[in-house]
């Protein structure tokens, strides 16, 4: 008995031999796109969260912090100071260290 494939984009039955297949889900080859921007991800790399799948940069907008000192994403440990984030290696950096108070 042949599987049947239904696409997790339109949730339409998959009939051509071509598709493509990502987090145990099939989809139409021209429905495999970002969540936010509709890229096409074939050629891509590609990001998940919660179901969806993303772009790279729509990935780091929605779900990654940047940091306050440099304005990149932060993409590994991070530190959490003056209600803001930061990476973590730069707690030593002369811009975020407090003012020294004098006595």
């Amino acid at each position: 008995m042949v599987e049947t494939m239904t696409c997790a984009s339109c949730k339409e039955t998959i009939v051509e031999k071509k598709h493509i297949k990502a987090m145990d889900k099939f989809y139409h080859e021209e429905h495999f796109n970002c969540a936010v921007c509709s890229v096409d991800l074939s050629e891509v790399p590609v990001y998940t969260r919660e179901d969806d799948i993303y772009c790279e940069s729509d990935f780091k907008a929605k779900f990654l912090a940047k940091c306050a000192l440099c304005s990149q994403y932060i993409e590994d440990d991070c530190l959490k100071a003056m209600e803001r984030m930061w990476h973590r290696n730069i707690s030593s950096a002369p811009a975020v260290r407090p003012p020294s108070h004098r006595t």
